[in-house]
């Protein structure tokens, strides 16, 4: 299995500082006869470009996990 950028976004502080976040997805194998190469989508990982992570509290709400710091997005949402 592998992970695959699937979007990226802006995510905003309390403090007004302004941070750049990527979804990670997993790509499961999901190989048929007629498509061996087949992956499906699988379980979503958020971090900022910097490598920290995030827990996704809601659509628009985010955490950065070492420090508990809130962050909003704001904009156009993606599909989940």
């Amino acid at each position: 299995m592998h992970r695959v950028i699937t979007d990226r976004f802006i995510l905003r502080g309390n403090d007004g500082n302004v941070y750049d976040a990527i979804e990670l997805t997993e790509q499961v194998p999901a190989a048929t006869f007629g498509r061996p190469y087949a992956t499906e989508p699988g379980l979503k990982e958020y971090k900022l470009t910097d490598g920290r992570r995030l827990n996704k509290m809601d659509e628009t709400t985010f955490q950065i996990a070492a420090t508990a710091e809130m962050l909003t997005r704001n904009g156009p949402q993606s599909a989940d």
